[in-house]
């Protein structure tokens, strides 16, 4: 898998034309599109609020809508997504068990009812927490780009990560791909970065604070690039009473 590495976000005014140029493309690449962050556990939602208020567009025309869908679900499934957020943070080595595994397979077999009706055929799914990640599929299934976003890097990876990470793959095989930012302490910098598995493509964006709303919405249209082929599914045209704007 290659990893591609550009500062195209700095100060400088050749820097900024460069931004500029770039912008116009990840709008079109965007355009006529809605970013639904998807999200149920409580730092889940807030993580979906900062992005849907990063990626939402300002004086300047262009780009997708953005809206946030709160899954909101029983405690049981609640419990089971807290512990797995835990274990993949490192902090937890909780055993998952067969009634873990029955709880999380009905939930990913109701994930259509638990999104409601607004996604529509080439969206852009990002979901923020391993409850949320129970309706890849049914997203997927509607046409919609599904990534999951994943801020947390570390290393080695924690051996709870693994476990989660192996316990949630076969039953969310809708993520097309991942999103996440991180930063670099030697370098004093922060990364916000792009994966998909199907391609092996990796790309990072070093970006400042001034422009960490652009970096977000380069990766998506990164993602979005390279993902095309891969949309299935119709449209679906209603909006769910859960859909903020």
């Amino acid at each position: 898998m290659s990893t591609h590495v550009t500062h195209v976000l700095g100060d400088s005014a050749r820097e900024a034309r460069r931004l500029a140029s770039a912008r116009g493309r990840w709008e079109e690449q965007l355009s006529g599109r809605t970013v639904w962050c998807v999200a149920s556990l409580p730092d889940g939602r807030d993580a979906a609020w900062q992005l849907r208020g990063r990626l939402r567009p300002g004086s300047s025309e262009g780009g997708a809508a953005v809206g946030c869908i709160v899954i909101t679900t029983d405690e049981s499934l609640r419990a089971l997504g807290s512990r797995l957020e835990a274990m993949l943070r490192g902090f937890a080595g909780t055993r998952l068990t067969r009634d873990d595994e029955l709880l999380y397979a009905f939930a990913c077999g109701d994930g259509e009812r638990m999104l409601g009706a607004a996604i529509a055929d080439g969206d852009v799914v990002v979901l923020h927490d391993a409850v949320a990640a129970v309706t890849a599929e049914a997203a997927r299934d509607r046409g919609a780009h599904v990534f999951w976003r994943i801020d947390a890097a570390t290393s080695p990876v924690p051996r709870s990560a693994v476990a989660a990470w192996d316990f949630m793959r076969p039953r969310s095989r809708g993520v097309d791909g991942y999103v996440g930012a991180w930063r670099e302490p030697s370098a004093g910098r922060e990364l916000i970065g792009a994966a998909l598995p199907s391609t092996g493509a990796v790309t990072a964006r070093d970006v400042g604070s001034t422009h960490v709303p652009a970096g977000w919405s380069g990766a998506l249209a990164d993602l979005l690039a390279d993902d095309r082929h891969e949309t299935v599914g119709g449209t679906v045209h209603a909006r769910p009473t859960v859909a903020v704007r």
